[in-house]
């Protein structure tokens, strides 16, 4: 058995009201890979909304024709396309979730990390995304690699939670793998994607 506990509050003119939700389910689909610190940089051009220049630190190990997930101090752009690199100059084009920031913007940038996670959409009765307060990613997709829904913790939430009675389930489709990033440029982080499973 294995437990997944929700606890929420807010106050509000003086009001305070809080929240608490137990989900216990027979098993659980954990990953929580250690993953190094995101490269810093800056949005040194911006083309459009979705597309512009990198300039990242120098050794940032970026290849060109692979994916990013981009994040700054109250946005992130994920699955970005990456055209061809020169130096520390990385073009980047794509992706999905918030508009790209002003030029001259800082940024952090991690190729997202793959790990199997294999989950029956019906069987999920509990879902947390997190990064110990760290903006993340997790991007679920299905046995053809198809997008089944991204979750992305943004600077400021300290996660995302999910369970029965709590809305739709956030995963409409059978998973099979996980797409993990976190936006810290630290060190070492652990994001995590925990399903409870019946």
């Amino acid at each position: 058995m294995a437990d997944l506990v929700i606890q929420r509050s807010v106050t509000a003119l003086g009001r305070s009201f809080s929240f608490s939700k137990t989900v216990t389910a027979d098993g659980a689909v954990t990953k929580e890979p250690p993953l190094p610190a995101a490269k810093a940089g800056t949005l040194s051009t911006r083309s459009g909304d979705t597309s512009g220049t990198l300039t990242l630190e120098s050794g940032h190990g970026v290849a060109s024709d692979t994916k990013l997930d981009v994040y700054w101090a109250d946005g992130t752009r994920v699955n970005v396309t990456v055209g061809t690199v020169s130096g520390t100059s990385v073009p980047i084009t794509s992706g999905s979730g918030d508009n790209l920031p002003a030029q001259g913007t800082a940024v952090t940038v991690m190729a997202p990390h793959e790990e199997e996670w294999v989950v029956t959409a019906a069987n999920m009765t509990g879902l947390a995304v997190g990064c110990s307060g760290t903006p993340c990613v997790a991007r679920f997709v299905d046995s053809e690699d198809a997008d089944v829904v991204t979750i992305v913790v943004n600077p400021g939430s300290q996660a995302y939670a999910w369970a029965e009675g709590m809305g739709d389930n956030p995963i409409t489709d059978d998973v099979a793998k996980v797409f993990l990033s976190h936006g810290s440029s630290a060190g070492v982080r652990r994001p995590t994607a925990t399903a409870m499973i019946d």
